[in-house]
């Protein structure tokens, strides 16, 4: 489970601190599928780099099963990162002198797996993907929608505990968005996969099980599709964006 507790980072704006987050409190267990939405400057990517690890919080705490993010060394958060969090980016972030073989590798290669287990893991996420032709191209040959199941692939390369994915389909246009979005809509029923996807696009955030609305740092609302209508809320989300 993941649990923040009474989270609040202050960044300074020249002299005048501001407040990303303020006293924020979310739970998010394991196997759910969480959107995080809210205008731009809301916190939303603050807020996945805490539950990532990326960054501590300037007060309160982050828990992952129990593990406080503050109370591990800078090494400690790192070896925890490898090992538990898989990150997915907008812009991919791909080595472009690797073969999308050797990126998905990546993270395996830093843990000691053996030659054997990293190419046959490798070769499973890649079948997972539909990208096992492509396992010696280059990034740059690749489409954009191609490129982000590279880099899903590398995500889940560690079999992570959950995965972090911010504005993953926002490179691309609605066609190859729409393939993303039902590739993490089937490795979390299928393969029971946590994601926690941070979203402008009222119809990303839709494939989600769960909505939470981010406004000035603090939860506005927090919706199941069991609990209420997800569509009420990304309704009212899509007025208050138009304002």
């Amino acid at each position: 489970m993941i649990v923040t507790r009474q989270v609040t980072k202050t960044f300074l704006n020249g002299k005048e601190p501001f407040h990303a987050l303020h006293q924020l409190n979310i739970e998010i267990k394991k196997g759910e599928f969480v959107a995080i939405m809210g205008p731009s400057g809301a916190g939303k990517s603050t807020l996945l780099q805490l539950i990532g690890g990326l960054d501590l919080p300037t007060e309160g705490e982050v828990l992952i099963d129990d593990i406080a993010m503050h109370q591990l060394s800078e090494k400690e958060r790192t070896l925890f990162r490898r090992r538990n969090v898989g990150f997915v980016f907008q812009d991919y972030q791909l080595i472009s002198t690797l073969t999308v073989e050797e990126n998905v590798a990546l993270p395996l290669e830093a843990d000691n797996v053996s030659r054997l287990e990293i190419k046959t893991r490798v070769l499973k996420l890649l079948t997972l993907m539909g990208l096992e032709n492509k396992a010696q191209e280059l990034p740059n040959v690749l489409s954009g929608g191609q490129q982000q199941r590279v880099a899903i692939a590398r995500a889940l390369a560690a079999n992570p505990r959950f995965l972090l994915a911010d504005e993953p389909t926002g490179n691309l246009d609605r066609k190859r968005g729409t393939e993303i979005l039902q590739l993490l809509t089937k490795l979390h029923k299928e393969e029971r996969h946590t994601i926690i996807m941070v979203t402008h696009d009222i119809l990303a955030a839709g494939y989600a099980d769960r909505i939470i609305m981010i406004k000035d740092g603090t939860v506005q609302s927090d919706t199941t599709r069991e609990e209420g209508d997800t569509d009420a809320v990304l309704a009212s989300f899509m007025a208050e964006y138009k304002r």
